[in-house]
């Protein structure tokens, strides 16, 4: 099967996904667990709160565009995927495949197969209910850093396919907004690839010593993200922007712009659906955003203009960029860029593949690389966990790129 019809099998499932999702929020006495040995369905109970009540899943859940018309139409791509008719079966109307296949085209929708295989891996915060603001979770479930089991076998908070499929809708949603103000280096994929490693998506776990919700984010982070001459000016922007693409980010963020947020005191306005997951995915990219524009976009400006035609160069600004984000910092990150700037993107990215240590001034030894060759490694563990055939073939072949429609 060549790519295109394998895409188009893929969408064909994803869109039945989704399609049912909407329906099932309404059971509310009935629900799924992916996590089987859950004793608890509050999360589930939050989710379906959210998607009657929170204008901003509203918009989210509308900015789908599709019709109810097409579930019909779903059901008769999976029920017979044949790879030489798909185009012949496509009934619904015709302003609907248009907008869905630009919508799939565009490279934006994320498969629930790659979300659910990232929740395989442990989780290495506590499990926090919301608003509650209250840690829930049990020894078995998290015993310290580190110390922690995988939540599919030993229980914590129940979570449905829909769930996970709102949290893929909550990333495209915000990440088609912020793509108007950026054009920072990272892509859908670059967000999966981070959020697989940080949560593995779980949105209701937070660490006061680390990070909080799905991006893991940071208090300094986050007040990054408020200061006038940082991120802010970015979040008043889309503050003010009346256009689909943003309608929900826009809602989000006109009520934040007043707020001063303290994790400590503020989390589960970063972790609960209907707000909170919301806030926290487009929060990440606004971060990721200001730390390019502002660091190292400036900073980096040699090699950008020596390297501008090299086609890996992009490559080694993503990886630099998650550097940044993650546990190394930046100014690990620019320790890394000061030992590599001299060679050519190529070369840069494979250094970036081999253990880098430094002797800190505490006489203790830190590999500067070590995050982004936990990305890497994480998503080769990942791909054995796709339960999407036709997914699973693909990711092995291109990685987290694979789950990004």
């Amino acid at each position: 099967m060549n790519n295109l019809l394998r895409k188009a099998v893929v969408a064909s499932s994803m869109l039945l996904s989704f399609l049912t999702s909407i329906q099932s929020f309404a059971q509310e006495e009935e629900w799924d667990c992916i996590n089987s040995n859950s004793k608890s369905n509050y999360l589930v109970k939050q989710y379906q709160e959210a998607m009657k009540t929170s204008p901003i899943s509203d918009l989210i859940y509308k900015s789908f565009p599709v019709s109810p018309a097409a579930k019909t139409e779903a059901d008769a791509l999976l029920d017979k995927p044949c790879t030489g008719c798909l185009a012949a079966q496509l009934k619904f109307p015709t302003a609907d495949i248009e907008s869905f296949k630009k919508f799939v085209q565009s490279g934006v929708r994320i498969n629930t197969a790659c979300i659910r295989a990232a929740r395989h891996f442990s989780a290495t915060a506590p499990e926090v209910k919301c608003p509650e603001n209250v840690e829930v979770s049990s020894p078995a479930v998290y015993s310290g850093k580190g110390k922690t089991k995988k939540l599919e076998e030993a229980g914590g908070a129940c979570v449905t396919l829909p769930m996970l499929d709102y949290q893929g809708l909550v990333l495209e949603n915000m990440y088609r907004c912020i793509r108007k103000y950026s054009s920072a280096p990272f892509s859908p994929a670059t967000l999966f690839e981070i959020m697989s490693r940080e949560s593995t998506f779980r949105p209701n776990y937070s660490d006061k010593w680390s990070g909080h919700g799905s991006g893991q984010l940071t208090q300094p982070f986050v007040k990054d993200t408020q200061q006038s001459w940082r991120g802010r000016p970015t979040l008043e922007a889309i503050a003010k922007d009346s256009t689909p693409e943003c309608a929900a980010a826009a809602k989000l963020t006109q009520g934040d712009l007043s707020k001063n947020y303290q994790l400590g005191r503020d989390r589960c306005e970063f972790m609960q659906y209907g707000s909170g997951l919301e806030r926290n995915a487009l929060w990440m990219m606004v971060g990721l955003d200001t730390l390019w524009r502002k660091n190292l976009n400036p900073n980096f400006a040699s090699y950008l203009k020596k390297h501008k035609d090299h086609p890996q160069l992009s490559k080694v600004m993503e990886k630099m960029l998650q550097m940044a984000y993650g546990r190394t910092g930046q100014g690990g990150m620019y320790a890394v860029y000061d030992k590599l700037k001299s060679l050519p993107p190529d070369r840069f990215l494979r250094e970036l593949g081999k253990p880098m240590n430094i002797t800190t001034s505490s006489g203790e030894t830190s590999d500067l690389t070590a995050y982004v060759r936990e990305l890497s490694s994480r998503q080769k563990d990942l791909a054995k966990y796709v339960d999407h055939p036709e997914m699973k073939a693909q990711f092995a072949a291109e990685g987290a790129s694979a789950c990004i429609q």
